[in-house]
């Protein structure tokens, strides 16, 4: 076990470093916090993580924070150093189609999973979205994402699934919903949280009906999420990416993207180095499913969509879009996945 020991005030500004610790050291069952420097808000804030990870929060007088347990006993700075490089001032996201389909060679597909484990844990992102995952790979993930909570949106045939990190996401409640427009089993998964204590978020992930013959289902299908985005509370954010499948054209028949809603791509600068997520020129995973010499799609298959809360004064800026998972498996000459992961990260 781990002892707190310091002569360091809890103030507002340090709540954010001391919950982190709280939930990274879970070893501990009491703290004792000043009751000077410390707004009734801020001692709420802590009372709520101590309710989440057991412990037993005392209010004392004195300005020191001390965990008395006789044993390994560290200077608290040492704790807060470790919780203060965690406590990142950005929201991380990454969603990815993983293309768990492709299982006919093991090996091959144990290194494109494991290919993708590594960019998560490279990236630490604090949600994730998978789409096209299947319950064995399912399992893979669990038992390599330890530190995420994990949604599905189906556990049968192939499904999406959504992680959240157990560290700063509380979560409030999670759904299914199936699409009444659909022949084949698609659902929107939604995952209701609060970030760091303090930021109400909505997750919401799709894998929307596939190929040309599935057009008005996919339109109906995408009006259906923006609707959803449209009605949630105005003091939450609303994040909504997946495979969509979708064509400029087709988001025109279905009356374009509602007001209020972002496109992050196009927010972030319509880069064309990070136009096509879905792109046969540049990655080779599906070359023998083509004509030698002959013509490769691209498109922009997978896009994000971003509503801002409108009632709450807290920053939630997007700074940066990107593609990951480019870079090729040696070993197997392989990609990841068939699809580029979108990565966007929010200033908070």
């Amino acid at each position: 076990m781990i002892a707190l020991s310091g002569n360091t005030l809890i103030t507002d500004a340090s709540v954010d470093i001391i919950c982190s610790a709280m939930f990274e050291n879970r070893a501990f069952h009491q703290i004792h916090i000043c009751n000077c420097g410390l707004s009734t808000a801020g001692k709420e804030r802590l009372q709520v993580a101590a309710q989440q990870t057991s412990f037993i929060l005392y209010v004392i007088s004195q300005q020191v924070i001390k965990q008395l347990l006789p044993k390994n006993s560290v200077n608290l700075s040492s704790i807060s150093d470790k919780a203060t490089s965690t406590l990142k001032k950005s929201f991380k996201l990454i969603s990815w189609n993983i293309d768990a389909f492709d299982t006919r060679n093991p090996k091959i597909f144990n290194e494109r999973i494991n290919g993708v484990v590594n960019v998560i844990k490279q990236e630490k992102p604090d949600a994730i979205f998978f789409q096209e995952v299947i319950p064995t790979l399912l399992d893979i993930l669990k038992t390599h994402l330890c530190d995420y909570d994990f949604y599905a949106g189906n556990l049968k045939n192939y499904f999406v699934t959504i992680f959240t990190r157990r560290d700063v996401f509380q979560i409030q409640n999670h759904s299914v919903l199936s699409y009444p427009w659909t022949t084949m089993n698609k659902n929107l998964l939604t995952v209701n949280g609060i970030y760091r204590n303090s930021i109400e978020i909505d997750l919401m992930t799709s894998h929307l009906e596939s190929c040309d013959s599935a057009v008005k289902e996919r339109i109906q299908q995408l009006k259906f999420c923006f609707q959803k985005m449209m009605n949630a509370p105005k003091n939450r954010i609303v994040l909504f990416d997946g495979d969509l499948n979708l064509h400029d054209h087709e988001l025109q028949q279905a009356g374009n993207i509602p007001a209020g809603i972002y496109d992050l791509w196009v927010e972030m600068g319509k880069k064309e180095e990070y136009t096509y997520t879905w792109d046969m020129q540049t990655n080779t995973n599906l070359n023998s499913s083509f004509p030698r010499n002959g013509f490769l799609p691209r498109h922009r298959f997978d896009r994000l969509y971003f509503r801002p809360a409108t009632t709450s004064k807290i920053d939630f800026k997007p700074i940066s879009f990107k593609l990951q998972g480019r870079e090729m498996i040696q070993p197997i000459q392989r990609f990841c996945s068939d699809h580029w992961a979108i990565q966007v990260e929010f200033q908070l």
